[in-house]
């Protein structure tokens, strides 16, 4: 058994949030398939089909840790300078960290209301995989642990927590809340009107490319715009609600035919 499928097998037993990712093949190509990927042995899924967590470990491929609602909070540092300014201001103590991808990354138990735009000078939030040791990178180089996971998982300490927990919500947050319901409930529909749009026109990735693109645009011109890590959770979502239902009949498609070719809301029919 391989180095990276060991640890794979015992952060799953452990219970570490840890998917399969992109590898590299001996001949140097991406596992992805895509002879053209700019990311090679680097990156988690296919657009925005992520495996999930215990998925199988395929042959070549790398691992990567979930920090998206997985437990994991992961600071990503850019440079040992932030990294020793971040220790010495906050009193960070010893807790799982790794090297990957050029960065220090370090690694606390999860709390609620986190600010994960929170950011300082070359110090930010990750929020979806990070490559994890010991996944091998284009130029031959391995993902290092500096503290694995078999040692104690630190919670965030308490000069750091003060600065990044999310703001306090105001005494008009209910009305805010039920304008974020409905921009939600909004940008559903508009997700499904976009997938349903290319029924037999676009199938697989390159629907939920075209998808994502128009929604991506929809977004941009609403204010304010949701964050990128919301949006990214609402659409895959909602598209893998979509794909687990039924296929629509041809005969369906022809009565929507007659109506200038639009299908303004499949779901509805889909779930009747």
């Amino acid at each position: 058994m391989s180095a990276t499928k060991q640890w794979y097998k015992w952060c799953l037993d452990k219970g570490v949030p840890v998917v399969p990712s992109a590898g590299l093949k001996p001949d140097g190509q991406c596992t992805c398939g895509d002879v053209h990927c700019s990311k090679k042995g680097a990156h988690v899924g296919n657009g925005l089909d992520f495996p999930e967590v215990g998925a199988e470990l395929k042959e070549h491929e790398n691992i990567a840790l979930d920090v998206n609602d997985s437990g994991l909070l992961c600071l990503e540092i850019g440079n040992i300078k932030a990294w020793n300014k971040l220790k010495e201001r906050y009193d960070i103590p010893k807790t799982w960290s790794c090297f990957s991808e050029g960065k220090w990354l370090v690694f606390f138990d999860a709390v609620e209301d986190i600010n994960v735009m929170w950011s300082e000078e070359d110090v930010s939030v990750r929020v979806s995989y990070v490559l994890a040791p010991p996944s091998k990178m284009p130029d031959g180089t391995r993902v290092k642990w500096l503290i694995p996971p078999d040692k104690p998982l630190a919670k965030v300490p308490a000069k750091l927590r003060v600065l990044m927990e999310a703001p306090k919500k105001k005494s008009n947050s209910r009305e805010e809340d039920e304008i974020l319901e409905v921009k939600q409930s909004v940008l559903r529909t508009y997700i499904r009107r976009m997938f349903f749009s290319q029924e037999r026109k676009l199938s697989g990735q390159d629907r939920r490319d075209y998808a994502w693109d128009k929604v991506e645009a929809y977004n941009a011109n609403t204010t304010p715009p949701l964050h990128k890590p919301l949006l990214l959770r609402i659409f895959d979502s909602e598209i893998r609600r979509i794909e687990a239902l039924p296929a629509i009949p041809d005969q369906a498609i022809e009565a929507v035919s007659l109506f200038d070719g639009q299908i303004v809301d499949h779901l509805a029919y889909r779930e009747a």
